[in-house]
């Protein structure tokens, strides 16, 4: 259900659908049993992204998640930029920037598919620069 997706805020599973910040405790809704999912049943995948930039060979994707999503605190930019190169390769950059404190921030493509007859890792770069 998560194949070439964006997942976000927080990819993978929150045990409990909770964590604490600063104190504070904070409840993410659950949609894995007693556990949130790939950031909740309104994960990044969830939402149509902005076109920010585009060329011939990269386009990147913006949007803000705004204070409260899906349970989590402060308000978090991401920006997404999948880059082409001649070796047939896919480069993927993530950049992301928050008001405040927003806890974990583990944001993953789901890209399993092969590229040219070599496992996708040949070919996929990724960087998180957040």
């Amino acid at each position: 259900a998560y194949f070439g997706a964006i997942i976000g805020r927080l990819a993978n599973r929150l045990a409990g659908g909770t964590f604490t910040l600063d104190g504070v405790r904070y409840e993410i809704p659950r949609n894995d049993g007693a556990n949130s999912l790939h950031g909740g049943p309104r994960g990044f995948d969830k939402f149509t992204w902005e076109v920010l930039r585009s060329s011939e060979a990269a386009v990147t994707f913006h949007r803000v998640s705004a204070n409260g999503e899906e349970g989590y605190p402060g308000v978090l930019s991401v920006e997404v930029t999948y880059s082409l190169y001649e070796a047939r390769s896919l480069r993927i950059d993530y950049r992301a920037s928050t008001d405040r404190p927003t806890g974990r921030r583990n944001r993953r493509q789901s890209m399993t598919s092969r590229m040219s007859g070599r496992a996708a890792a040949d070919g996929l770069a990724s960087r998180d620069s957040t």
